[in-house]
C-alpha cells in the first residue's frame, strides 16, 4: 500500500512540495486553515505529514517564533505520525519538538530553494538531507524514499541537518560581502570587476554563485533567507559561547552598504515584526504574557526538561543550581545560569529579584545518604526549601511550585494513594520532602505566598537520573544491560510502581504555575495512575535476570490517584509507560541477550 502524505502549509515550500508529488501521481492531503483547507481528516489519514509553516524571526534577538510549528503539531488529531519539519529552524529545534510531542516521530528536511526557480529546485535538488531524532531514526529511510532524489543523499542527526542550512546561507552571506568589497577595490584601481569575476568563476573551488554585486537593484545580500539566517546563527552561536567574528564582520559591512543606499532591506524583507497579526496567530498560548521564572535545580533531571519547556513557551528562565547532582551542560542555551546553593539564604536572595514564579526542583535526592547523614541532607531538603520560600516571599514572587515526593506516603494499606491519606515516610529523605510540603502550606496561609506541592511518582525519561532518590529500577537495568550483566531484581519482583514520564511531570508543573484554581498550599499527585511490576520491566529489557534479597524501608506498591490533580489542573498523563519505556530502550541501543 502506498504511503499517504499530508502537507501543512501551502506557501512557497509546501506548494512546491505538493506540485512535486503531483508529478509522481500522488495526491497529498493539504491543510492550511487560513486558505480554507481545514479538514483535519487529511492529517488523521496520512502516514507522513510535512510541516512547511512560517517561522518569523524575533527582532529582539530571541530567535525564531516556533508557534506556527507547535500549532501545526497541536492540530494533528491522532498520535503515532511520522512528521517532517520543512520550516527554517535553529539547531536543536527538532529535538525539542520531539521532546514536547513524543506521541509522534519527528524529522527535519531542509529546503534549498530559490524563489524564482522554486519548482526546479524542489524537483531536481543537488542534495537531499533528512535529520532524525532518537525516536525517528527508523522513519528516516521512509522519508528519504518519498522525497525527490538527489546526487547527494544523507541521513544524519536532526541537529546536523538543521546546521547544514545555516552553514550554507552564512557562507553565501560571506561570499556576497567579499564580492562587494572586491568590487570596491576594483573600482578604486580602475579594474573592471566583471572581467575579474568571470575569470575567478572559472576556478571550481570558488564557484559561480553569489558573486553578483546587485540584488534586486541594490548592493549587498537581502531577500527572505540570508539576512535572518545570518543574524540568527550569530545569536545562536553567542548563546553557545562561540563568537562568529568573521560572519559578524560580513553582517556589519552589509548593513553599512545598505544604509549608504538609504535602504534597510535586511529587516524589511527578512524579518517580520513579531507584533504583527501573523505572528500573534501562532499556536494557542503564544499570546500569553512573557514571564520570568526561576528553576532551582535547573541543571538536574527534571529541572532541565522544565527549563527547556519554559523557554519553548517564550518565557525568560533563570536557573539556580550548585551542580552537586546537576550538570552544567544540561542547562539549555537561552537560560540564565547562576551557580549557588539554596542552603545559603543570604547568597541567593538577589537571584529571586524580578521573578514571577519559582519552580523548586532542587534537592539532595539520595536516600542512603539521608540515612547516613541526616543533618546534611536535612540542611539541603528542609532548610533549603525554607530558604527558597523565604527568598521568594521577600522578593514578592507570586507563586512557588514545589517538587514533592510520593515517598511521603510510605507503605499504605489501601491503593490508590490519595493526598488526604496520612503520610508514612519510611526514610529521612521522604520525611524531609514531606516537611517541605508543610512549609509550603504555612507560607501560603501565613505569608500570602501562593504555593502548590506536586508529589511525583517514579519519574523516568530521557537523561534520567543514574543515582539518588530519583533513580528508578529502569536506570539500574539500563546500566546492567549495557555492561552485559544480568538484571538484578530485589525480592520476588512482584513489587509495583507507578511510573511517570518526565514530559508529563513538566506539563503538570507548567499547569500548576498558571492555574487559578491552586496556590493555597495544595498537595497534588503527579503519576500515571497505573502500576507495573519490576518483573514486567525486566521482561521489556529481554535480558537474563537474577534475584537478590529484598530491601527494607521501601513500599511494596505505589499507585497514584490523580483525580484531584485532573480536577484542579486539567492535567492527565499523555505518555503510556509501555511506549515511553520502549523508546528509552531503543535510544540506549540495548539488544536482547
Amino acid at each position: 500500500m502506498s504511503t499517504k502524505i499530508a502537507i501543512m502549509g501551502t506557501g512557497m515550500v509546501g506548494g512546491a512540495l505538493d506540485r512535486f508529488f503531483q508529478t509522481k501521481g500522488i495526491q497529498a492531503g493539504l491543510y492550511d486553515p487560513p486558505k480554507g483547507l481545514a479538514d483535519a481528516r487529511v492529517l488523521a489519514d496520512a502516514d507522513v505529514i510535512f510541516i512547511a509553516v512560517p517561522t518569523p524571526y524575533y527582532l529582539d534577538g530571541r530567535g525564531f517564533d516556533d508557534s506556527f510549528i507547535r500549532a501545526a503539531l497541536d492540530a494533528i488529531p491522532v498520535t503515532g505520525k511520522t512528521v517532517v519539519l520543512k520550516s527554517t529552524i535553529l539547531p536543536g529545534t527538532t529535538d525539542r519538538m520531539q521532546a514536547l510531542y513524543p506521541q509522534h516521530r519527528i524529522l527535519f528536511n531542509p529546503e534549498f530553494l530559490t524563489e524564482t526557480v522554486v519548482d526546479q529546485d524542489m524537483q531536481h535538488p543537488n542534495r537531499q538531507i533528512v535529520g532524525y531524532t532518537t525516536m525517528s531514526r527508523r522513519d528516516a529511510e521512509l522519508v528519504m524514499g518519498i522525497l525527490p532524489s538527489a546526487p547527494f543523499e544523507r541521513i544524519v542527526p536532526a541537529k546536523a541537518a538543521e546546521m547544514v542550512k545555516y552553514f550554507g546561507n552564512a557562507f553565501y552571506a560571506l561570499k556576497v560581502s567579499y564580492a562587494n568589497q572586491m568590487f570596491d577595490l576594483c573600482q578604486k584601481m580602475g579594474i573592471d570587476y566583471e572581467t575579474v569575476k568571470e575569470c575567478a568563476k572559472a576556478e571550481p573551488w570558488i564557484g559561480t554563485h553569489h558573486l553578483e554585486i546587485y540584488h534586486k537593484g541594490y548592493r549587498g545580500y537581502g531577500g527572505k533567507c540570508l539576512p535572518k539566517d545570518t543574524r540568527s546563527i550569530i545569536q545562536y552561536a553567542e548563546n553557545e559561547g562561540v563568537d562568529l567574528s568573521v560572519l559578524k564582520a560580513a553582517e556589519s559591512y552589509n548593513t553599512d552598504i545598505q544604509r549608504e543606499q538609504g535602504i534597510d532591506v535586511q529587516w524589511k524583507e527578512g524579518s517580520p515584526d513579531v507584533s504583527s497579526d501573523a505572528s500573534a496567530q501562532g499556536r494557542a498560548g503564544s499570546g500569553v504574557e512573557r514571564k520570568t521564572y526561576l528553576v532551582t535545580g535547573g541543571a538536574g533531571f527534571i529541572g532541565h526538561h522544565l527549563v527547556r519547556r519554559l523557554l519553548d513557551d517564550g518565557h525568560r528562565v533563570r536557573v539556580l543550581d550548585n551542580l552537586s547532582t546537576g550538570q552544567r551542560e544540561r542547562v539549555p542555551a537561552g537560560a540564565e545560569f547562576v551557580e549557588g546553593d539554596i542552603t545559603d539564604l543570604a547568597s541567593i536572595r538577589t537571584v529571586f529579584e524580578g521573578v514571577d514564579g519559582v519552580f523548586h526542583t532542587a534537592a539532595l535526592p539520595r536516600v542512603p545518604y539521608s540515612i547516613e547523614h541526616p543533618i546534611e541532607s536535612s540542611q539541603a531538603n528542609i532548610m533549603g526549601t525554607l530558604n527558597v520560600l523565604m527568598a521568594a516571599r521577600d522578593a514578592k514572587v507570586k507563586r512557588v511550585v514545589y517538587s514533592a515526593s510520593s515517598s511521603a506516603y510510605g507503605a499504605q494499606p489501601v491503593l490508590p494513594m490519595t493526598p488526604d491519606m496520612k503520610p508514612n515516610p519510611l526514610n529521612p529523605y521522604a520525611l524531609q520532602k514531606h516537611v517541605g510540603e508543610h512549609f509550603c502550606t504555612q507560607f501560603a496561609h501565613l505569608h500570602g505566598l501562593e504555593t502548590v506541592s506536586l508529589r511525583y511518582f517514579n519519574v523516568y525519561g530521557p537523561n534520567m537520573a543514574e543515582d539518588g532518590a530519583y533513580v528508578t529500577v529502569i536506570s539500574i537495568f539500563k546500566r546492567q544491560a549495557l555492561a552485559g550483566e544480568p538484571l538484578t531484581i530485589a525480592g520476588d519482583g512482584g513489587q509495583t510502581r507507578d511510573f511517570t514520564h518526565v514530559f508529563d511531570v513538566v506539563d503538570a508543573n507548567v499547569r500548576a504555575m498558571s492555574s487559578d484554581r491552586v496556590g493555597r498550599g495544595e498537595v497534588l499527585n503527579v503519576g500515571a495512575g497505573e502500576r507495573h511490576s519490576v518483573n514486567d520491566i525486566a521482561r521489556a529489557f529481554n535480558r537474563p535476570v537474577t534475584y537478590i534479597p529484598a530491601r527494607s524501608g521501601e513500599a511494596r506498591d505505589t499507585l497514584a490517584d490523580i483525580s484531584y490533580t485532573t480536577q484542579l489542573l486539567g492535567w492527565e498523563p499523555k505518555i503510556r509507560f509501555e511506549e515511553g519505556l520502549a523508546e528509552l530502550i531503543r535510544s540506549w541501543s540495548i539488544r536482547s541477550s
